[in-house]
């Protein structure tokens, strides 16, 4: 019995002695303090992406006090993280609703910070994002052709590294700034380039985004069955993929071509 006991004895033990290892190590002091500062910074981090990716979506909805509050509370987050990656996400986010708002000079400051962030990072990827926010910037003030070709200087580098996403980012915004001169044909052949790399790779919202693109296109050279077509099939990828506002819109763009 008294065998018994120390065995029972032990192995209560041995469970409090794990229970406080993996479990009051976090917050109570046991961490060393570059560990807890780590730590707090990987919550820092994720709260300033969460808080960017609201203030997107604010945007969207043109909640313009709630988006400045939001990514307000972003860049204080980053900063305390020297997260400088988040930064150039959230300055580039900023940058974005200057320039809907026509605020130019504005915008230009902050795609200006983004840069400056990014060029701690000593990777040259980063600056591809903020190179394509300033092509919106030159194209908002009409000179579409200067950020057409600002674009184009990035392609060998992107092919040449393999980054496909950010690549067919850059030729979908080429499509668009070539329907902004009204040279069709061009932005038909960048828009389809753009589809045809990012088909096989699963990127059902960005397919189905280009779609819609070259839909556009179709309608404004009056082939409207073809616009058709192309708006059904991005109407089909949007349905299937459990994409509902994407899809609405597609179901907008329908009723508008048979209306």
């Amino acid at each position: 019995y008294f065998v018994l006991c120390i065995v029972v004895l032990l192995c209560v033990l041995f469970f409090l002695f794990i229970l406080c290892f993996f479990f009051f190590q976090a917050e109570d002091g046991i961490r060393d303090a570059q560990e807890s500062r780590g730590l707090g910074d990987v919550y820092k981090r994720q709260l300033g992406y969460i808080l960017t990716t609201q203030a997107i979506k604010s945007m969207y909805e043109n909640d313009k006090g709630v988006f400045l509050d939001e990514i307000n509370q972003a860049e204080k987050y980053f900063k305390l993280a020297e997260d400088y990656e988040g930064l150039v996400y959230a300055y580039n986010t900023r940058a974005s609703l200057y320039i809907s708002l026509n605020l130019y000079e504005e915008a230009r400051s902050y795609i200006h910070s983004a840069m400056e962030e990014a060029d701690k990072l000593n990777d040259q990827s980063f600056k591809i994002p903020i190179q394509l926010k300033q092509a919106d910037l030159l194209s908002s003030t009409g000179n579409h052709q200067q950020a057409i070709s600002l674009i184009l200087l990035n392609i060998p580098y992107l092919k040449k590294n393999n980054l496909v996403y950010l690549e067919i980012s850059s030729l979908r915004s080429i499509s668009s700034l070539y329907i902004k001169l009204g040279e069709y044909n061009k932005a038909l052949e960048y828009a389809y380039d753009a589809y045809d790399k990012c088909k096989p790779l699963g990127f059902h919202l960005l397919a189905s985004d280009l779609l819609t693109l070259i839909g556009n296109i179709f309608h404004r050279t009056n082939n409207y069955d073809l616009s058709i077509r192309m708006n059904h099939q991005a109407r089909t990828l949007r349905y299937y993929n459990h994409f509902p506002l994407a899809c609405f819109n597609s179901y907008y763009n329908l009723g508008a071509l048979f209306g």
